[in-house]
């Protein structure tokens, strides 16, 4: 029974902790926010007018940097400063979201392994970068670390945010339509949904099969990239990738009822963000929520996905996925309508059908039954059409799921209908055409179009357009979807007209102060997370900006209050780290 004294003694606490929290952050934006208008208008001078990709490109694919403004030439530098290339700029290509004319620098033949500048003609010089095929290898390990260190109940090791097991004894209570009923589950482990504290499992679970979608795309690939995690806390001699996802599915695991249904995760019973301190010390008491059909048929689909995928690491374990996912699908099929009572403040859906079809596609994918493949088929002639389009908002990085059964269903290779294959295929196709003539039409080459940049995620929704570009690549062999998909992972690296990486520790110039609580540990970030990315989204337009804000592709401040563009949210990081892991696979196979 809880304490009504204490929990209300709670509440004024972190509610005058909130109020003072509040007023220091909006104090120090206001001012930082004024200062850093300046910012936005780039003055010829510094490397980061010359956009190009921090990380690096690989030898084989194509190679150029963007800069807002003409010069005669320019040179190629090695760490030596002899010139190994020259060139002259092509354009220009006006870029409506920075509101700009842009040049390109294009060095596509430089194919030696090393470190460079560009130097323009005028001696400005850009951030270092690097050629190898060993680029995406580095990233990826640096971007999963990115998702360890947001670890819930686990003593994270790191140098900047290094604590001891967290939030290990609240969530023992369910609550469901306004009623708290004691809940006696270990609720521990999961990931910090983002700069919160909160855990969703709608939010791992799309983590979760991202990582998994190129593990299973190239068999082996990863067997031997284990340089992050200690041995003690690797699953067996798995890859570190591999130990990643399943400890996103242990909690998972934790977050089903006996019934098969599945939670909506760990967060308050109200909206509340707790304040910046340390995970360990966090005062904000957590409720479970209550089961919803939606999560429960996310979840199930990743169990399912699982289930496929790690039977060559550990049979055991992915025979015990599939009795999860099948356990969702018994959920779903007592119950054909949406499930979603009140609960806590944890992202919850009240849409359920494209998540069902999500979890048809995956189970017959997995087991090959036809029931599931039938079900599918029902479910994919109630559609608008064949590859319907995501809907735009702050939410479109959780409303993808559909796309993700689609492309799924088109690499099954025994069962599936080839004439719904086709249908989807064509619509994907179409959807992707768009988008290398969007990207092509701007600039600095990101897909995005105005509607989405009035809303936050940018970089969340240009990086899954990049994996869909890039699975279309998969399935026609198509050149073109791959290299604009690589292209915004080029943006987001650095190759954008702020010259930002919008990931921390990489690059010369990257992220720093990203809104991530345990960043008060040491007030230091840690290397690997991927923040929201730029937005005119109309909360931080009028919050962060005096008068006019800088056009939608500059308008961005790197400050831990600036939460509508400069948080890291485990969704996209299970995105990029998709998408970097895809491109270290394929420079392992030169017929990619």
């Amino acid at each position: 029974m809880i304490d009504r004294m204490e929990l209300f003694t709670d509440r004024v606490f972190i509610f005058h902790r909130f109020v003072l929290l509040t007023l220091i952050i909006s104090f120090v934006a206001y001012f930082d926010s004024k200062s850093a208008v300046k910012d936005f208008t780039l003055i010829a001078g510094g490397p980061e007018e010359i956009a190009v990709d921090q990380a690096g490109y690989r030898m084989e694919d194509q190679k150029d940097f963007r800069i807002g403004r003409y010069v005669e030439g320019f040179k190629i530098l090695n760490e030596k400063n002899d010139v190994v290339f020259r060139g002259k700029v092509t354009g220009p290509i006006h870029d409506q979201f920075a509101d700009a004319d842009v040049w390109k620098g294009e060095f596509t033949e430089l194919k030696i392994p090393g470190t460079y500048k560009i130097q323009l003609s005028d001696s400005i010089c850009s951030w270092t970068f690097k050629i190898g095929n060993d680029i995406y290898f580095t990233l990826f390990q640096t971007l999963v670390r990115g998702l360890y260190v947001s670890r819930c109940g686990f003593a994270v090791k790191d140098d900047a945010v290094s604590h001891p097991p967290c939030h290990l004894h609240d969530a023992d209570t369910l609550l469901i339509n306004g009623k708290r009923i004691p809940d006696g589950r270990d609720a521990t482990g999961g990931w910090h949904d983002g700069g919160d504290y909160w855990r969703s499992t709608m939010s791992a679970s799309q983590a979760i099969s991202r990582i998994l979608w190129p593990v299973e795309l190239f068999p082996g690939a990863f067997d031997k990239v284990n340089p992050l995690l200690l041995p003690k806390e690797r699953w067996g001699n798995r890859p570190d990738i591999i130990t990643e996802a399943k400890w996103g599915l242990d909690w998972l695991a934790k977050m089903q009822s006996p019934d098969g249904g599945v939670s909506t995760g760990i967060g308050p019973a109200v909206f509340h963000m707790p304040p910046q301190l340390p995970p360990q010390y966090d005062p904000v008491r957590h409720l479970i929520g209550a089961v919803n059909s939606s999560h429960t048929a996310k979840t199930g689909a990743v169990f399912a996905r699982a289930a496929r995928i790690l039977k060559s690491y550990d049979q055991q374990y992915a025979e015990s996925c599939l009795v999860r996912a099948r356990l969702c699908w018994k959920f779903l099929q007592e119950h054909p309508t949406l499930v979603a009572p009140k609960t806590n403040n944890v992202y919850g859906r009240n849409e359920d059908a494209t998540d069902r079809i999500w979890l048809a596609v995956e189970l017959f994918r997995t087991t090959g039954d036809k029931r599931f493949n039938d079900d599918f088929t029902v479910r994919f002639k109630k559609l608008d059409s064949a590859y319907p389009k995501a809907p735009v908002s702050t939410q479109t990085i959780r409303n993808y799921n559909l796309h993700e059964a689609l492309i799924s269903y088109c690499f099954i290779k025994i069962g599936a209908d080839k004439a719904i294959q086709e249908k989807i295929l064509a619509g994907l196709l179409g959807d992707c055409d768009r988008m290398v003539a969007g990207s092509m039409a701007e600039g600095y080459g990101n897909v995005l179009q105005a509607e989405s940049w009035k809303e936050r995620h940018t970089n969340g929704n240009a990086l899954q357009m990049a994996w869909e570009l890039a699975m279309a690549a998969e399935l026609t062999g198509e050149k073109k979807y791959r290299e604009v998909a690589l292209r915004q992972l080029h943006f987001v690296l650095g190759a954008n007209p702020l010259g930002k990486v919008f990931v921390t520790g990489v690059g010369s110039n990257p992220v720093r102060n990203p809104h991530y609580r345990p960043l008060s540990i040491r007030n230091l970030a840690p290397p690997g997370l991927v923040v929201k990315g730029p937005t005119h989204d109309k909360d931080y337009v009028r919050e962060a900006f005096c008068g006019t804000p800088p056009p939608p592709e500059k308008s961005y401040t790197d400050l831990y209050a600036t939460h509508w563009c400069n948080e890291p949210d485990i969704e996209v990081q299970g995105q990029i780290i998709g998408l970097a892991a895809y491109f270290f696979a394929t420079a392992l196979n030169s017929s990619h």
